[in-house]
């Protein structure tokens, strides 16, 4: 099934996809991002691999080390644990692509595997391999696309034993991929450093704090560090402010409760830690473009959205 939802964040500030509630460690997305409102997909991370294809306009991409912009037709690798997040220009149409997400386990089999071992170890982790970017047009993304939509058609349409042909397809992709960063894989791999493991922690802090009063000195007490320092870490790698991030990350808590819920606008407010509803229906707007209510109307009344989640099971 392909899933047709926003972000869903975790206790440890990982996403947390529907697999991760499945027996079944392969998911399909279908996701847009659209310049009236949610432009953006702020920073998170999860521990499937993820492997995007740009469907319709550009998608920029951005870890704490790079940034790139993805265009119709390109596909990305990206690593299991990499922070990330997306958007696309306010000034475009917007974009929609598709994202394969799995844990390497549905390719491995057993833990320790020669599998495991060989092909999955190599890459996992190996912080020389963050994010691989194949353009449309190049050898490899010519040979990949093929493959990668023919996934997506398997899951759609779910015939007899279509887990094990994903499995296999995948299977594939992960070969052309591992023969594309082969170079990469014999390096000596680098530990995660200090500050990346403190913003990590602070954005634990806030995920789990958020629907209470946080201030600066909450979030860099969380990690044992000056207020300055925490500024500091957080303009390095996420090139935002500690408050802005949790004012950005109250949102989306809150526009997924909008959609799934059918709480007053005033509770939600609540519930995500704002003082105000007058304040939290003016974040809401700085940030997603509209207003909470309209938030709400323009989702529910989307035929795109409906016409998705109408081919498709109930999220789980």
């Amino acid at each position: 099934m392909i899933y047709a939802s926003g972000l869903n964040y975790g206790e440890k500030q990982e996403e947390m996809l529907e697999m991760d509630q499945m027996k079944y460690p392969y998911a399909c997305y279908y996701r847009t991002l659209d310049t009236r409102f949610q432009s953006t997909v702020s920073w998170h991370w999860h521990k499937s691999i993820e492997i995007d294809y740009i469907m319709e306009g550009e998608l920029v991409l951005t870890t704490p080390d790079q940034e790139l912009t993805l265009r119709k037709g390109d596909i990305c690798f990206i690593n299991s644990g990499v922070l990330h997040s997306f958007s696309t220009d306010p000034q475009s149409d917007g974009c929609s692509f598709y994202a394969h997400l799995f844990r390497t386990s549905f390719l491995s089999g057993m833990h320790n595997s020669q599998i495991e071992q060989k092909y999955i170890l190599p890459i996992l982790g190996n912080r020389a391999v963050t994010v691989c970017h194949f353009p449309e047009g190049t050898p490899s993304n010519t040979a990949m696309t093929p493959i990668y939509l023919h996934i997506v058609e398997l899951d759609q349409e779910q015939p007899f034993g279509y887990e094990f042909a994903v499995r296999e397809e995948l299977s594939r992709l992960w070969c052309m991929f591992f023969q594309e960063t082969r170079s990469l894989h014999g390096g000596v791999r680098q530990k995660e450093s200090a500050d990346s493991r403190r913003v990590r922690e602070m954005l634990q802090y806030i995920h789990e704090h958020y629907a209470e009063p946080v201030s600066l000195g909450d979030i860099a007490g969380a990690v044992g560090v000056s207020r300055q320092e925490c500024m500091r870490c957080f303009r390095k790698y996420l090139r935002v402010s500690p408050i802005s991030y949790l004012s950005e990350y109250r949102v989306r808590i809150a526009a997924g409760q909008l959609l799934h819920t059918d709480q007053s606008i005033i509770t939600i407010s609540e519930n995500c830690g704002f003082s105000s509803n007058s304040y939290f229906s003016k974040v809401f707007h700085q940030t997603m473009g509209c207003t909470p209510k309209e938030y709400r109307q323009i989702q529910q009344e989307s035929p795109h959205t409906q016409a998705v989640v109408s081919t498709t099971s109930q999220d789980v």
